[in-house]
Formats: structure tokens, C-alpha cells, sequence
């Protein structure tokens, strides 16, 4: 841990501590001493620099004014070396002051003479670089710390919205269809303002994240794991982030209205992927992790990206500009890469699930509306099948998964609980399988209804199929 994060974990615990109503009182002499920091001014600039990340809000009382804040201006130095302070931690610093507690708890590996394996000093040097990849903004984890409220808030707005869809559709003879429109157009807004604000919040963080992927990548001996990851992020934001907006100019108000969920969950996808790459990243500590990345976040950025492609491809279809025909292009040969290395793995666990994977695709290649909705038949049946022998429902019934449920009225595991049961509770796998699991229930009544484009029919297989190869490669049983 280097001496600057150790000052600051210091800084915070003290902070945290005594705290009346959030706030704790200090003089910069007293903090000196309860940090064991003989240097003011180094102390000083720790207060600066977390206050400038926005971990910590400072303020003191100034007459007659009252409580005033700081806000870095050039008479700081009065601030902190006259009279007494008030130190509180703030929403946004909260993840990064949990973050400093846990690396803290870390052992520091150190290589000695004679062992097996020593760590190379190229290798400790990924330690830092993965821990700046948190210390660069607290923003950057800010909307992975509130990502329940984020998606509770998209919820709301579709509600609301579904609530105000179904008022204007009873029929009324006097309404003309324009001011149909016109009223589904209004009652859509609060939900696309939504989406603009989290797309807005979601690009930043990317390009934030980005920034140290370029870092670790230089440094680190697989560069080509963190140039396939960065490739990967550049084309999921470029198509992710403005579809919201051309959709919203492309698609009538009527269409939009039905297709909403679909549109949340571009940026729910992109949200659970960013937040996974992060947690990947701030786990690189040596050469040994590079070797063992999970093959699972790169075939998730391709779900992300397939997910916005297919909701483009959506009637009234949005036109592809030369980029994005050349990383659609991209992704589909990387989805035939992915069925390869799925139909080992189907071969493995039984004939009969390889046989019904090859009959969905030679079906949609038989052409006609009718082969392309048996071969979805297929690949939907395939999904089930492996999600139920990977999570049989005797061994689902004997976890607390099952035990500890809120609706006692169940008769059965819900898909949640089984991908749960498979892949572990772990935050940065588990979360993002439910969302991309969710996105496909929502997606499929629409690929069923225009069954008569081919191509359409592909990505939903594809989809399908990244999401059972990641629930093969995720599962801990």
C-alpha cells in the first residue's frame, strides 16, 4: 500500500470515528497527532486531494456566517492552520474508503531468496496500477455503489410510463391518433430523461476506467487480454450509450412505449459489464491473476454488445453507419468463436444437448419464417435445459438460496435462484447474469414476432448461446 493510501486510510477512520451527526471535529494539530503524521503539510494535501475527489466534505464554523464549506480556494491554508475543522465522509467516497480498508487487510507479497516462484518486481508493479484504478475518482465506483437506486429509478419510470401506456389506449372515439402520440410522447419523457442522465454518468466512468486499462495493458505481459477488453468497451459505449436517444428519434411513440425495456436494458447491460471489468482489473496483483482472467467478462461484453445490435435491428430498423458494420462484422465472427468452444462443452455433458443445438441452426438455415421460430424453439429449450441440470431443484430446496425466500408461496426455484445456485453470489458475476437473463426474456416476444428476418433470428441465437456458455464457465459446481 503506498505511504499516500495509508495516510488517507488514516484520515478516514479518524473521520469515521466520533463522528456527531456525520461530522468530526479536528484542529490540524490534533489530527497530526491521531494519524501519527509529524508532516502538516503532507497532511494537508491528503485533506485536499480527498476533498477534491469528493471522499470528504470539510467545513468549520466562521462567525457570523456559521458552518462554511471548503472549496479549495487559495486561502486553505488559514482553513486547516487556524482553529478547529469538521471532517465528514461522503456518499460517493464511502465505496472508495471500503476499498482502502480492504487492500489494507491485504498481505504484502514480497519475494525471497530461494522461493519456488519469486515475484518478479514487472509483476509488483501492477499492485499500484490496479489500486489507481479505484484512487482515480470515487466517481468512477460512485455508480456502482448506488446501482440499486439507479435501476429502481429506471423501474419507476417504466411503471409510471406502462401505468400512462395504457390509460391513453383506451379507446376513446375522440382522440385522433396524433394525440395519441402526442400524450405517449410526454409520458415518455421522464424515462428518457433518465436514460440520458445515466448515459451521461456511464461515459464518463468508461472513459475514466479506460484511461487505466491502457496503463495496466502497457505493463502487463498478456497486453493483448486488456486490447481485446478495451476494443470490446470502445464498441459496447459507441453503440450502448446513443441508442437511447436514436431510438427515441427513430421510433414512434407507440413503439418506443412497447420496446422500453429493451431500451433500459442497454444501459442496465452496460452498467453490470463496466462493473465487472472494474472489479476484474483492481484484482490484477501479479502475474499469476493475468493467466486466470475469466473468459466470462469478454463473452459478457459480447452479449452487451449483441443486446444493442439486436434492439437496432428491431422494425423500423436503424441504419449502421461504416464503424458499426465493421464491429458487427466483428462480434459475429467472435459468436461463431463462442458456439465452437459451446458445442465442446455441450458434447461433454451429453449427446442430446449438442444434437438440439446443431437442429436450431440447421433449422434457420432451412430459410422461412417457420424454420427461424423452431430454431428459437430449440435454442430456448437448449437454455433451459442446462439451467435446470445445473441447478436441479432437490439441490436448490437444501440451500438458504431456497430456505431464507421472501414469497414462501413458491413451488419452484425461480431463474434467479438457480443462476444464483450455479454461478455463486458473487456481485461482479451474479448481478450481471441476472440483468443479461432478464434482457433476453424482454427481448424475446419481439424476435419471435419478426421471425421473418434471418439475421435478426442469429443474433437471438447467439444471445441465447452466450448466455448458456456463460453459465457453463461461470458455475461453481
Amino acid at each position: 500500500m503506498l505511504p499516500s493510501d495509508r495516510l488517507a486510510l488514516s484520515v478516514l477512520r479518524f473521520a469515521r470515528s466520533g463522528a456527531s451527526d456525520g461530522w468530526r471535529p479536528t484542529s490540524l494539530p490534533a489530527l497530526a497527532n491521531a494519524v501519527n503524521c509529524n508532516d502538516w503539510m503532507e497532511l494537508t494535501d491528503s485533506l485536499k486531494n480527498l476533498h477534491h475527489r469528493r471522499v470528504l466534505q470539510i467545513r468549520k464554523w466562521v462567525d457570523p456566517a456559521g458552518f462554511v464549506l471548503y472549496e479549495g480556494d487559495a486561502k486553505s491554508s488559514e482553513f486547516f492552520h487556524r482553529g478547529e475543522f469538521q471532517l465528514s465522509i461522503t456518499f460517493e467516497g464511502r465505496p472508495y474508503f471500503e476499498m482502502l480498508e480492504e487492500h489494507a487487510k491485504r498481505p504484502v507479497a514480497t519475494a525471497t531468496a530461494g522461493a519456488e516462484n519469486p515475484i518478479s518486481e514487472r509483476s509488483l508493479t501492477l499492485t499500484p496500477m490496479a489500486m489507481a484504478l479505484a484512487e482515480l475518482s470515487p466517481a468512477t465506483f460512485a455508480l456502482g455503489s448506488h446501482l440499486g437506486e439507479v435501476f429502481e429509478r429506471i423501474a419507476a419510470d417504466q411503471k409510471q410510463f406502462q401505468e400512462s401506456f395504457r390509460a391513453i389506449f383506451i379507446a376513446t372515439e375522440t382522440q385522433t391518433f396524433l394525440e395519441q402520440q402526442r400524450r405517449l410522447a410526454a409520458a415518455l419523457e421522464p424515462a428518457m430523461e433518465t436514460f440520458r442522465l445515466v448515459g451521461k454518468e456511464l461515459a464518463a466512468q468508461v472513459t475514466q476506467t479506460n484511461q487505466l486499462f491502457r496503463h495496466l495493458g502497457a505493463i502487463a505481459p498478456r497486453q493483448e487480454w486488456f486490447g481485446q477488453i478495451l476494443e470490446q468497451s470502445s464498441a459496447i459505449t459507441r453503440v450502448n450509450l446513443e441508442l437511447p436517444k436514436l431510438l427515441a428519434e427513430a421510433w414512434a411513440p407507440n413503439i418506443l412505449g412497447e420496446r422500453l425495456a429493451l431500451v433500459g436494458d442497454t444501459l442496465k447491460n452496460v452498467t453490470l459489464w463496466e462493473k465487472w471489468r472494474d472489479e476484474v482489473a483492481i484484482g490484477l496483483e501479479s502475474i499469476s491473476h493475468l493467466s486466470k482472467q475469466p473468459i466470462a467478462l469478454d463473452v459478457a461484453g459480447q452479449f452487451v454488445f449483441g443486446h444493442s445490435t439486436l434492439v437496432r435491428r428491431l422494425p423500423p430498423t436503424l441504419p449502421a453507419d461504416d464503424e458499426s458494420k465493421r464491429q458487427e462484422e466483428q462480434f459475429r465472427y467472435r459468436d461463431e468463436e463462442i458456439g465452437a468452444k459451446l458445442e465442446t462443452r455441450l458434447a461433454a455433458l451429453g449427446p442430446q444437448f449438442l444434437e438440439l443445438r446443431r437442429s436450431a441452426w440447421k433449422n434457420l438455415q432451412s430459410g422461412g419464417i417457420a424454420g427461424a421460430r423452431i430454431a428459437m424453439a430449440s435454442i430456448r429449450e437448449l437454455s433451459s435445459d442446462i439451467l435446470h441440470l445445473l441447478s436441479p431443484d432437490e439441490e436448490v430446496k437444501k440451500t438458504d438460496i431456497w430456505l431464507q425466500r421472501k414469497d414462501q408461496k413458491l413451488s419452484k426455484p425461480t431463474r434467479r435462484m438457480r443462476i444464483e445456485f450455479i454461478a455463486g453470489p458473487a456481485v461482479e458475476t451474479f448481478d450481471a447474469l441476472v440483468q443479461f437473463d432478464e434482457s433476453m426474456q424482454h427481448a424475446h416476444k419481439f424476435t419471435h414476432t419478426f421471425a421473418d428476418d434471418p439475421e435478426l433470428v442469429r443474433i437471438a441465437l447467439a444471445q441465447l448461446e452466450n448466455c448458456v456458455y456463460m453459465l457453463l464457465i461461470s458455475s461453481k459446481r
